[in-house]
């Protein structure tokens, strides 16, 4: 059995401080539904990572919607939306852009009393770890992949909560937190960017006659990923092994649902038949997507890694119904630097990995010493002068 510490009390999601109060959500929240087919407003998903966000154009499918008229709803500045199926692995988000969207009718949408909560405070704690297994516990249906969390369920989740004035300190504190992380996650895009001038200069290649037009398929050879081609025998963390899945990001992901495991013949490009994206990877990965080719230099004289860079400046026709079959893909060409100027580019290029990596890991940190901050915050661990 748990020891609680004097002065803290045991509710269903741990310890909490005695002092803090526990609350239906149904005693402060309030479902939100306006239906929108209005097609002046803009449509937008919401994702895990990010939030609700705008929706590309070529993304919308509006025209395979029969009737519009409860197909959507209009999310404003200041709702809470969660995904019923997501809910789990953390799809909900509080919405702070001006400008109003149509979402999926799928999702629910709430507001909240801000006479008892702080937006900001309440939104940390539905995305905090503590709870997410309790949105396990909520969740009902017959298969496991489609459980989801009902609103009718969600509204009877007891909340601890702390007096509204440590809900705003703490929030308060999570923001400047946020801000920093913010800040560093600008930066790297500012660097990535700067980056993708230098490699656009260095590997142009425009007016140097020693450089010399060379077919990807005379540089690299194809794979498509098989259990024949990968196993996952006598590798032991395999539970562990990043699985690569095609598209524009490329996912990264844990899970035992796999093709196999590439372990061998180390690095290669993944290459998504449809999106064009392709991925330099130097790490064993599990494959999972027939859409993704793998590429491998032909022998030891060829730099994969400068291949790769030389990829980027193809320009690739890209749209829904293209999908670059090996046949064509062999015959796109790049344009090959002398091999005393190849080391001379990767050394500048590498040196600009290093700085991007160098960023990436203090905004991980961030992130880690963000969590830690929060279970404390959070919980009353730490409790903060008001």
């Amino acid at each position: 059995m748990e020891t609680i510490q004097q002065n803290y009390k045991q509710t269903k999601v741990g310890a909490v401080p005695i002092d803090w109060s526990e609350k239906l959500l149904s005693s402060f929240i309030k479902e939100k539904i306006i239906y929108c087919n209005d097609v002046t407003v803009g449509m937008g998903s919401l994702t895990i990572a990010n939030g609700v966000i705008p929706k590309p154009a070529q993304y919308e499918r509006e025209h395979l919607v029969k009737d519009t008229t409860d197909a959507y709803k209009m999310i404003e500045e200041g709702d809470f939306a969660y995904n019923p199926m997501n809910l789990r692995f953390g799809a909900l988000a509080l919405y702070k852009n001006e400008k109003a969207l149509r979402v999926s009718s799928y999702y629910n949408i709430f507001n909240v009393d801000e006479k008892i909560v702080n937006k900001d405070y309440f939104y940390a704690y539905l995305k905090s770890e503590r709870i997410m297994f309790h949105y396990n516990r909520m969740a009902t249906g017959s298969l496991e992949e489609k459980k989801r969390v009902h609103f009718k369920e969600f509204k009877k989740f007891i909340f601890p909560l702390p007096p509204l004035k440590e809900q705003n300190k703490i929030s308060k504190i999570l923001n400047v937190w946020n801000s920093g992380i913010k800040k560093q996650k600008e930066l790297i895009a500012i660097k990535k960017s700067q980056r993708k001038e230098l490699v656009q200069r260095l590997l142009s290649g425009v007016g140097k006659k020693e450089w010399k037009f060379k077919k990807l398929g005379e540089l690299l050879d194809y794979e498509q990923p098989t259990k024949y081609l990968v196993s996952n025998t006598n590798y032991n963390d395999s539970y562990k092994t990043p699985v690569l899945t095609a598209g524009k990001t490329f996912i990264l992901g844990y899970t035992n649902e796999t093709i196999g495991i590439r372990e061998e013949n180390l690095p290669v490009i993944i290459f998504d038949d449809f999106t064009t994206a392709n991925k330099f990877v130097d790490f064993a990965f599990k494959a999972k997507s027939s859409a993704m080719k793998i590429l491998k230099a032909k022998d030891s004289s060829i730099n994969i890694k400068l291949v790769y860079e030389l990829m980027q400046m193809i320009n690739f026709v890209s749209d829904d119904h293209k999908r670059y079959w090996i046949s064509e893909y062999q015959e796109l060409e790049v344009k090959v630097p002398p091999k005393e100027e190849e080391e001379r580019i990767m050394t500048i290029l590498e040196l600009s990995n290093k700085e991007i990596s160098l960023l990436e890991d203090e905004f991980a940190h961030l992130n880690e010493q963000k969590r830690g901050l929060m279970q404390k915050l959070l919980t009353g661990e730490v409790r903060v002068k008001i």
